[in-house]
């Protein structure tokens, strides 16, 4: 809400921005004027303070007094550690589902098995818990009022709710107010709300094996990312992050288009082995959602008088340059087989043909500016033939 009136109250030059106080005082406005709105109803949540993961501290109240035991569990988990020593770090681009690293007293990573066993303990404190648990949907909820009594609780703090509104419940009814305009109160344009994660950030994983396929290949692509950043405390630059997020979907667009040519060149036969193709379509699948979300970015951020369309990343152009890049890498792959092959039967003036045609045409793509392979993984496979060559 802050952002909200920040953008309308100072979103010309001209205007007085507007001061801390301004920020209360409408905002004051804004939740007096929705109390008691038909169709908006209002809900509770509890913040338990220190969570394993970044965005499940704070937990929703289900019938006004009613929580789900795994927020305790983990709420516990997280107390747990503390109490004995361990301390959590929080990396810039962590999933916001993901359990956050853990260190031990040296500073050093925590062994699973220790954090295992703090895990079980949490949960077996849980069930001497008084009070008769309800399940929901195959869910086990305590009442609040219990756990805030119950003197073996470690989570510290009154553990008061908090009133607040669900993000589906404000989407539903701003949708529903606003007709063919937007709504407004005290003179500021309400918004959909965002929440911290949705079910794109959920990703169904069919055995440990698949687990840890898909976890190299996403920390591969963080890696990636946050490599191209120079400094996590700095402001992202949008055009070096468009840049790396791009050329990773081009090169894994092109991987794949390359490996489908050689295996139809050789009747279908699989060139590589089943994990890698699969770890490649994971690659891929997260290039492409990441370039998804960049765009969303800047779409969101074009609402509120900056970006523009230029800084998108364009799907279809990113498709045309993978497939010219796969093309010109399978053409020098192909060069680099053929001379091997005329050397193994002995012909070694067609060799030395095929790999003069090879590095001059290797040589001539280095030397261009604006050469496609530049700064790709294409490029390092245009290098080991221009090695091959050399040889």
């Amino acid at each position: 809400m802050r952002s909200w009136i920040q953008h309308d109250l100072g979103g010309t030059s001209g205007e007085r921005k507007p001061t801390d106080g301004d920020i209360r005082q409408i905002t004051l406005e804004i939740l007096t004027a929705l109390d008691g709105m038909d169709g908006l109803e209002p809900g509770l949540f509890i913040d338990l303070g220190a969570s394993p993961y970044r965005s499940l501290n704070r937990a929703p109240l289900v019938a006004r007094r009613l929580i789900d035991r795994t927020f305790l569990e983990l709420a516990e988990y997280a107390s747990l550690r503390k109490l004995r020593g361990y301390q959590t770090t929080e990396p810039p681009y962590a999933h916001p589902l993901e359990e956050l690293p853990v260190l031990g007293s040296d500073g050093k990573p925590a062994r699973k098995e220790e954090l295992v066993a703090i895990w079980e303990e949490a949960k077996a404190r849980l069930r001497g818990l008084k009070g008769k648990p309800k399940t929901i949907d195959g869910q086990i909820y305590v009442d609040i009022d219990e756990y805030r009594k119950w003197d073996a609780r470690t989570v510290e703090g009154d553990l008061n709710p908090t009133p607040g509104v669900p993000v589906a419940g404000w989407n539903r009814w701003l949708k529903s107010r606003r007709g063919d305009g937007n709504v407004h109160i005290a003179g500021i344009t309400l918004r959909r709300l965002r929440a911290p994660f949705g079910l794109s950030d959920f990703v169904e994983c069919e055995d440990e094996r698949d687990l840890r396929v898909k976890t190299g290949a996403r920390q591969f692509v963080l890696d990636r990312i946050h490599g191209a950043v120079a400094s996590t405390t700095e402001p992202v630059d949008q055009s070096a992050l468009r840049k790396t997020l791009e050329c990773l979907l081009v090169d894994s667009l092109a991987i794949r288009e390359l490996v489908k040519q050689a295996e139809n060149r050789f009747g279908g036969h699989k060139t590589i082995f089943p994990e890698d193709s699969k770890q490649l379509e994971v690659l891929l699948s997260l290039a492409e959602g990441f370039a998804t979300k960049f765009n969303s970015l800047e779409s969101a951020i074009r609402m509120f008088g900056a970006g523009s369309h230029e800084h998108e990343i364009a799907p279809d152009a990113a498709r045309a340059k993978a497939k010219s890049m796969s093309q010109k890498m399978f053409n020098r792959l192909q060069k680099s087989a053929e001379a091997r092959a005329y050397e193994t039967l002995g012909r070694p003036q067609a060799a030395k043909k095929v790999l003069w045609e090879l590095l001059s045409d290797s040589r001539a793509k280095m030397a261009a500016p604006n050469a496609d392979l530049k700064g790709t993984q294409g490029g390092a496979v245009a290098q080991i033939a221009a090695e091959t060559v050399n040889e």
